[in-house]
């Protein structure tokens, strides 16, 4: 009998971990709470639906990344305007160095980063083929009109002599 118990509790083992496999590989992909159509699915919504929220939320984006870069800027000139006023003559030339050295850090450092993402696409479309690089290629033009262009170093706020000969000519 303890042959058959054996065989019973093996064939109940046996048919779990099928039971495990199958679902494992048909179940359906994972889909993030920051992916569109995880929303859409979860909520259950029609194509109308998912064209006027997206068109709902696509302008909040826009106008609220807007909004925040320039209340950023805001407060930067204004934190830099308190500063200068505390500084003598001599002391806003030093000032005035030390921000732009801080400037061209952070300036190379957005080109580095752009250098990397400018590089992965065109690495990613190596690998793809002619319609998949159409594809992705009219997706990144998506992204970029959603989400405006990526943005370059941030405009030159203070109010440093170097500055505003920069500005001058055009940077």
């Amino acid at each position: 009998m303890s042959k058959v118990k054996l065989i019973v509790a093996l064939s109940f083992l046996l048919a779990f971990a099928a039971g495990v496999c199958v679902g494992l590989v048909f179940r359906p992909p994972a889909r993030s709470p920051r992916d569109p159509s995880w929303f859409a699915h979860e909520l259950g919504l029609t194509a109308e639906q998912q064209k006027r929220i997206e068109a709902i939320w696509s302008e909040v984006v826009q106008t609220g990344r807007t909004r925040r870069a320039d209340h950023r800027r805001a407060v930067e000139k204004a934190q830099d305007e308190r500063i200068r006023a505390l500084l003598t003559e001599s002391q806003q030339a030093e000032y005035d160095g030390i921000m732009a050295e801080l400037r061209q850090e952070r300036d190379a450092f957005h080109l580095e980063g752009k250098a990397q993402i400018d590089k992965a696409v065109e690495d990613t479309k190596r690998l793809l083929s002619e319609r998949q690089r159409m594809k992705y290629e009219k997706l990144l033009e998506e992204m970029k009109r959603a989400r405006g262009p990526m943005p370059g170093p941030p405009p030159r706020w203070d109010s440093g002599k170097e500055n505003r000969a920069h500005r001058n000519e055009g940077g």
